[in-house]
Order: C-alpha cells, then structure tokens, then sequence
C-alpha cells in the first residue's frame, strides 16, 4: 500500500504507473488530515505455483529484439517462429515498423521529415527498456537483430542519436544502412510530389501536398510506388531513410557515412555466400528478362545496384563489365555480381569503418541444407546458398517458406550451433565466450578480414573473397551527393 497526503483532495484519484492505472481511496489521518491510500498495488510476479516458498528470481534474462526485413516495402513481426531460440534462455520480442511509403515518405521538411518506420523501432525499444522487466527481460541487456533491411536498420539505429542507450549490442544479418539499396538518396520532395500528382493531391506547398495524402486511401498510395521501378524492381526502394538534419526529433541528422555511434556496441555481421540469388534468379529464370540484361546491361546494371547516381558512374560500369563480365553474362557471374555489390561489399567495408570502435564479428553462411529459398524458384538453375538461408536456422519457421516435416538431424546441427552463437552473443557480447564450438576471433584486419564460415562445419578463416573484395576496394564507390534534405519549409 501507498499513502499520499493531500490537503484538497478528499475524492478518490486515478494514478497512472508505467505498470498502469492504480486508483487511490479518500482516508482521513487522526487529526482529520485528508489523504489518498492506494491499496494492493502489484510490484512483483505473484507467488503462486513454482514461485511459492521462492524469493523473487534474482537474474533476469538477457532480452533479444528482432527487425523483420522485407526491403522496407513488406515484413511482419509475425512472419518468423521462435522454436529454434527460445531453446536458450532469452526473452524474445519481435516488432512491426511502418514500411514503404506509409513509413519513409518524405517533403525534406517538417511536414513530413520521414523515418517513421525507423521511429517506430525506436519507440519499441523504448517499451521494452520500461516494461520488459516485467516479463523477466533484463532492460540492461537489450540485443537487437534484424536481416536484410531488419539488418540495415539495426546499423541505423546503432548510428542514430534518438536510439543512444537503448540496446548493448546488435546482430545485422545481411544488410547494413550504408548499402546502396538502404542509404539515403537525393530527390525526396521529387518522390513525394510524384506520389502526390498521381492521387490527385496538390504538388506544392509541401504542408497542402502533405494534408492531402492524409486523406488518401491507404492502397492507393501504396499502389504508386509500382511507378518508381524503371526495370524489374530497379531501382531499388524508392522510399527509404532520409536526411533529416540537426534536431530534437531527428533520427538521422546525416549521411550514415558521416555519423559515428553516440554508444559504440558489440557487432556480429555477415552474409551468405550466394546472396544475390535474391535478385538474379528472377531473372535468370525469365528468359525475356535475361535477354534484356544481357542487351542493356550498360543501363540495367547500373539502376539495379545501384550506382547510376554516383559522380564516376561511367567509369564503374565499364570497370564492372570487365571484372565480372568479360566472358559473357553466365548465371554464376550474375549471382556472383550482385551478391558483392549489394550485399557482400557494403558489409565488410561497414566492418572496416567500425572495427576499431566496438568489437565485430563477421560470418560467412555457406551451408546447404534440406530447405532453401532457392527451392522456391522452381528451376534446376538455380540452387544455392541464397539470401536470408540463414533464418531457417534461427527460426524454426517462417510464413513464406513453411518447412514441411522434421529437419535432417545435419540441419539440426547447425541449427543447434547457430543458435547457441546468436544467443551467447546476446548474453555477453561475444559469440564463443568460452570457446566450447570454437574460437571466433574479433575482426582486426580490413584486407585479411577474420570471420567465421557456417557450413558443413565452423571454421574460422581470414581474408573473404579477397580478389572481388579487392575489386570494389579499388572503385571511386563514395556517397550518392547532394541526398541531403533540404531541412526548411517547402
């Protein structure tokens, strides 16, 4: 019970706790004093059943907040099953985000600043950092973890000012923010005027453009982003993080590549060693599409990264089409050329630009099991190691590629080890803090870059995919110019 002396207030009061609403009763002291007497308020889990006769658990569990990806155009918190990883002691949340234009729209002004999906992690974990206590989740041991643009937005956050003290460490799985398919690029108010021509809405002022889409039904809007792809899905992401300048409310005050982490954390990185199967094998699979590649490759390729924005765009695609293409346009090099440029490359040089600030871990997932996304393109060429192949080892399931029946007890294996990796790290902030499956070693190196290879076994190795690692080292690959907002009324 709680007792508040008050003098004017003798009627009963509502008080509202971060626990919720707990009502006061109007009391009288001896000397008829008023006051509010609150009565059976819950501080702790109740002793009942296996807490009987048991003082209140003295350790809380390690907490690990999972970011769906979905190319920030889809994705649900409940897309993925938690069998695999809750085998290990962790609470685990998973949480939506606004997504595609209804999430990243933006004027490049106040009237619609943009990252509201970004900020709608943030307000997560700050949920989580007040109430997951209450649930046996220790608040000082927040480990965040996404895949794809889940992985591109725990970099963001591990760079944003308004998620400072939020989390201890973070897991990106096959994206980073400074991807060229998640970094921010120029023509902010250009998309959101377009957008608005489309549905009939004012394109000017930015606050009547702005007012009006508010009315606008929701799958209409969605419906425009279709007409910002000029090839397949290129380029890619048409709304995405934007700039937003100094401010309280800001989550992205610049460039990532110009951002240094307010807390510096823990890292584990990596990718799979065919992620580009991700884009490749629709159109290795289409042959009207292949064709159309291999005809236009000099406009194509470059929208589909992308790199067309960059100032020696030019001179990149020439250098591109001798490194990958000299041959011919086989499938391997297909696969080859977009796992490096939007996947592989963008990690480790992320890696090189963070190692000496926090410790970093870096994989490499190459194993091939039973079930692979591959399986879904329906075609003998197409069989690898493919984006996302790792979270059918984390989760024991997933709503867009359901595995029927049990797991090869092969699979289970590096179910088991991957797991243990993850969560360990989520405890500690090592991987293998007590070298039990191996000795995962930090990253120290940028051109013999230490990580660790899933596959058939764990083996630590150093130096990744060094020629074609080398290549995009040697590219003038520097940030998109002028994808600053504007940062004033329009």
């Amino acid at each position: 019970m709680t007792a508040t002396g008050v003098d004017a207030e003798a009627d009963r009061r509502m008080v509202r706790t971060r626990q919720g609403a707990v009502r006061g009763t109007a009391k009288q002291s001896y000397h008829g004093r008023h006051f509010l007497a609150f009565y059976n308020i819950p501080f702790a889990q109740p002793p009942v059943g296996p807490l009987r006769f048991r003082p209140k658990p003295a350790k809380l569990l390690p907490v690990m907040v999972w970011i769906h990806g979905g190319g920030f155009v889809e994705g649900s918190a409940t897309w993925y099953e938690p069998g695999f990883l809750l085998d290990h002691d962790i609470v685990l949340v998973t949480t939506n985000y606004r997504v595609g234009l209804l999430g990243f729209l933006s004027t490049g002004d106040k009237n619609a600043p943009g990252n509201y999906g970004l900020k709608d992690q943030v307000a997560a974990l700050r949920w989580v950092k007040e109430n997951i206590e209450a649930f046996g989740g220790d608040p000082n041991s927040v480990t965040i973890f996404g895949e794809s643009a889940g992985g591109a937005s725990v970099h963001y956050l591990m760079l944003s000012p308004l998620a400072k003290g939020l989390f201890h460490r973070a897991i990106s799985q096959s994206g980073v923010c400074t991807a060229p398919w998640a970094a921010p690029k120029p023509g902010l108010l250009d998309r959101a005027r377009k957008v608005a021509a489309m549905v009939g809405c004012p394109t000017e002022p930015s606050a009547a453009l702005v007012d009006c889409l508010r009315t606008v039904d929701d799958y209409t809007l969605i419906a425009t982003e279709w007409s910002f792809f000029e090839w397949f899905i290129s380029p890619p992401i048409p709304f995405r993080a934007a700039i937003e300048g100094e401010g309280e409310d800001s989550f992205l005050p610049k460039h990532p590549a110009d951002l240094r982490p307010h807390t510096a954390v823990p890292w584990l990185t990596g990718v799979t060693i065919e992620e580009g199967y991700f884009i490749s094998a629709p159109i290795i699979t289409n042959k009207t599409m292949l064709n159309e590649l291999k005809e236009n490759s000099k406009k194509l390729l470059p929208i589909s990264v992308p790199f067309h924005l960059l100032p020696q765009a030019n001179l990149i695609n020439d250098k591109i089409h001798d490194f990958y293409f000299s041959s011919g346009f086989s499938n391997d090099k297909i696969t080859e050329f977009f796992s490096d440029s939007v996947f592989i490359w963008p990690a480790t040089d992320a890696v090189s630009s963070y190692k000496d600030k926090a410790p970093v871990y870096f994989y490499l997932f190459s194993y091939k099991g039973k079930y692979s996304f591959t399986d879904l393109a329906g075609s003998e060429e197409v069989s690898g190691v493919a984006h996302a192949e790792d979270l059918l080892y984390l989760f024991s399931n997933n709503s867009y590629y359901v595995i029927p029946g049990e797991r090869p007890a092969k699979d289970m294996e590096v179910v088991k080890a991957m797991t243990k990796l993850w969560t360990n790290f989520a405890k500690t902030g090592n991987p293998t803090p007590n070298d039990d499956l191996v000795h995962w070693p930090r990253v120290t190196s940028d051109t013999k870059l230490e990580y660790l290879e899933i596959g058939k076994k764990l083996e630590v190795k150093k130096g990744l995919l060094e020629e074609r690692m080398e290549f995009w080292r040697s590219l003038p690959l520097a940030k998109v110019p002028q994808c600053y907002v504007l940062n004033q009324e329009l």
